[in-house]
């Protein structure tokens, strides 16, 4: 009986994705869907990536983080780079700022994570602004305050920029509510729930605070680099504070909805 039901909600959720995928695609390449509206969807497929990865941070971890823009910003900075002056294809240099947003995640959280409730939230936010200063300075990278533009843009195809950024979407999604069913992602969420008796269970409470905000660095990092890949330009100001509250909302109005 559970068999059943699992492979059955295997089938509607597969033939859910496909329809989100393919269908809006298809009325995007015959310009039913025209290009201004196709980008709201796109970036929206974008804002949603964040917002699983603030939801991991708030929702699952039970932390607050006001920094995640930061990782977002990383990981665009660094597809560029890595796309431009290193010449990789671009899934490479998405994956390789995803990567490093999670390096830099864990170099943040390795010190941090000790903290608590607003005095966490207040280190990621001094974090994030830190960031954006970085950005502005180090011009022969960044080009500073200006930004810098990126040539391999997804936004002139349409079609095939909302089948790239939704389905890494789909993928997110799937891969994160697996490792939730996993003994990791059942560990984490007990540490949310009580940290205490959770380390009275023998859970280290720290490894497992790091493990979900070392994963929720990653996805910011990802969706910075479809991000870059889709506008073609990023500015320092993607790490700003603002930012990471929009995604911070985002979670907050989506949990109110469900």
């Amino acid at each position: 009986m559970i068999k059943n039901k699992r492979i059955r909600d295997f089938i509607v959720l597969l033939a859910v994705s496909v329809f989100v995928l393919f269908v809006p695609a298809f009325l995007m390449r015959i310009n039913l869907i025209d290009a201004y509206i196709a980008q709201i969807l796109t970036l929206s497929a974008i804002n949603a990536i964040m917002a699983i990865s603030v939801n991991i941070i708030c929702g699952i971890t039970g932390q607050l983080s006001l920094g995640q823009a930061g990782f977002m910003a990383t990981g665009a900075y660094t597809c560029i780079w890595f796309a431009q002056t290193a010449q990789l294809p671009l899934p490479a240099a998405i994956i390789i700022g995803g990567i490093f947003a999670a390096g830099i995640g864990f170099l943040v959280g390795f010190p941090t994570l000790k903290l608590t409730g607003d005095y966490l939230a207040i280190v990621t936010l001094g974090f994030g602004e830190i960031l954006r200063v970085l950005f502005v300075n180090l011009k022969s990278i960044t080009k500073g305050a200006n930004g810098i533009r990126f040539t391999t843009s997804l936004a002139f195809l349409p079609d095939l920029a909302w089948l790239v950024i939704c389905g890494s979407l789909v993928i997110t999604v799937v891969l994160l509510q697996n490792f939730l069913r996993s003994s990791y992602g059942r560990a984490i969420k007990s540490v949310r729930e009580d940290e205490i008796a959770a380390a009275s269970n023998g859970i280290s409470v720290f490894k497992y605070k790091m493990t979900g905000f070392v994963i929720a660095a990653f996805v910011a990092g990802i969706a910075g680099g479809l991000y870059a890949a889709f506008i073609g330009f990023v500015k320092p100001d993607l790490s700003s504070f603002n930012r990471s509250v929009d995604y911070l909302i985002y979670v907050v109005l989506g949990e109110w909805a469900v």
